[in-house]
């Protein structure tokens, strides 16, 4: 219930400096009537399969892999998708998902701020790079699966950046043609777990990942990260990541991101006047008409809805919870 408890604030607060609002919808179980059918190329509103509990490996390890490149990676739109995308870790039957339905509840009040796009044209233009290595001895059924996550080494995919769609259309003859050579850059985090009906869930203690946020690049390591997804030949489909974000992460990643994505906010001359006195009277202290990260870091509002909403590695401290969707489809990983 933090989750809800916190992007009420943030909206009711946007709200208050005058921000322009649409009808929002209530993200509690039961109370919404089915979501709209998406538009061609998302994911659409099947759910994946909840993660069970890792079964013991099998004696015999994984002989083979498939590489894949995510090829769309998508943050909520809206509050239902926030749940949808986001995996109960504390047990009350409710999603858990507070930073995905932060980001859709800010980008519903901020004319200018779109972070659901800038997140896949970031995938799409080749900014993002993610790999993803699935090891099975058996990709139907297995009980013994391996999943390898790397960020890629950036890669011009696309020379049209105006919007994804158009982007992602030059993608499909580049990096995303299927049999595209990556180069890894960092990363490595391996999860483990099984395939059912080829339908996989692995799950780990980190995973280490890069998002956009609004063009600003944000490297966070998720605790206790579980990944599902349908698992075929030519394609990971359905796809979810979700884990916790710890406070070290928040405030090294996730407030530096936001700061940048609020300055160059108020900063546009194609912001509107309403939308850039709003942010800077939420966040401009010193009046100087930039936002730095101490000034997020240091606000009340950001204080209490980045603060955690669930513990999901025991360690006593609230983690902030993200869910994301994704697809990715073949790719060559040296």
């Amino acid at each position: 219930m933090r989750r809800l408890l916190a992007t009420a604030l943030l909206v009711t607060s946007l709200v208050a400096c005058g921000a322009r609002t649409g009808p929002r919808q209530s993200d509690e179980a039961g109370t919404n009537p089915p979501p709209p059918p998406p538009p061609p190329g998302d994911f659409g509103p099947t759910p994946v399969p909840d993660m069970r509990p890792t079964p013991p490996p099998d004696s015999t390890p994984p002989s083979s892999g498939r590489d894949y490149v995510i090829d769309d990676l998508q943050l909520p739109r809206d509050q239902n998708q926030a749940a949808m995308l986001g995996f109960d870790y504390d047990g009350d039957g409710l999603p858990d998902n507070a930073f995905g339905g932060i980001l859709a509840g800010l980008s519903g009040v901020l004319q200018g701020v779109d972070v659901y796009e800038s997140t896949r044209l970031s995938v799409a233009a080749g900014d993002n790079i993610l790999l993803v290595r699935v090891a099975a001895n058996n990709f139907v059924n297995d009980s013994n699966v391996a999943l390898t996550l790397w960020q890629g080494a950036p890669f011009p995919c696309c020379g049209d950046r105006t919007s994804y769609a158009a982007c992602r259309s030059q993608g499909k003859s580049t990096c995303f043609s299927g049999n595209f050579p990556f180069k890894i850059a960092s990363g490595g985090s391996l999860l483990r777990g099984a395939i059912a009906s080829s339908s996989l869930a692995v799950s780990g203690s980190s995973l280490l990942m890069q998002m956009s946020l609004g063009g600003s690049a944000m490297q966070i390591r998720l605790r206790r990260p579980r990944v599902t997804a349908r698992v075929g030949n030519l394609e990971l489909t359905n796809g979810r990541i979700t884990g916790g974000i710890p406070q070290s992460e928040i405030s090294n990643s996730v407030i530096p991101a936001i700061a940048v994505l609020v300055d160059r906010l108020v900063n546009d001359p194609n912001t509107p006047q309403a939308t850039r006195d709003q942010v800077l009277n939420l966040f401009d202290r010193n009046k100087d008409q930039r936002i730095t990260a101490a000034e997020v870091r240091d606000n009340a509002l950001i204080k209490t809805f980045l603060s955690g909403d669930v513990d999901v590695d025991g360690d006593g401290q609230l983690e902030l919870t993200l869910g994301v969707g994704f697809n990715a489809i073949r790719a060559v990983i040296p």
